[in-house]
């Protein structure tokens, strides 16, 4: 068959820009307004101690929620659960590490998938620092700083967690 023989012509699309999609986000097209750049680094958060030993840095889009976890002086994290998915990434130093029915020492490179409401509980076992990244969809409103909810997460941990 030859070019352009029993093929039917493309209808011509129209790409003005009332009929190009706005999204946004991206480069000069209409932008949601957000008090912080769409791009920052770690510095920009506030750390939080949650429990002693443990510091949490947390950003959140409006599904999505990353922090950067340091646990440090042997922290012992109870069984716990909560709503929200969670995957974990080790950066640096060991952890026991207990999700459902499964344990294991876990280290830098580890990913832990954690789903919705199952147990879960960590053990430090490194004398450096452990530094892990966790992701939690739906977003986890306590951990939001000035949140001032319940969090049963953390109720159910200083039930088991010894009076320090």
């Amino acid at each position: 068959m030859r070019r352009g023989q029993g093929r039917p012509e493309r209808p011509k699309r129209n790409l003005a820009p009332s009929a190009v999609p706005q999204l946004p986000f991206i480069s000069g097209q209409r932008r949601m307004e957000s008090p912080m750049g769409q791009i920052t680094t770690w510095d920009e958060f506030p750390t939080v101690q949650y429990v002693p030993g443990v510091f949490r840095q947390a950003v959140s889009g409006e599904k999505t929620m990353l922090t950067r976890i340091v646990y440090r002086d042997g922290v012992v994290i109870p069984d716990h659960s909560h709503e929200a998915e969670q995957i974990m990434l080790i950066e640096q130093g060991r952890l026991w590490a207990k999700v459902g029915d499964e344990e294991s020492e876990v280290g830098p490179g580890s990913l832990l998938v954690i789903p919705s409401n199952w147990v879960h509980a960590f053990r430090q076992l490194s004398e450096e620092d452990v530094v892990f990244y966790e992701c939690f969809a739906p977003i986890r409103l306590e951990y939001l700083v000035g949140f001032k909810g319940p969090d049963p997460s953390l109720a159910m941990m200083k039930k088991a967690l010894p009076a320090r």
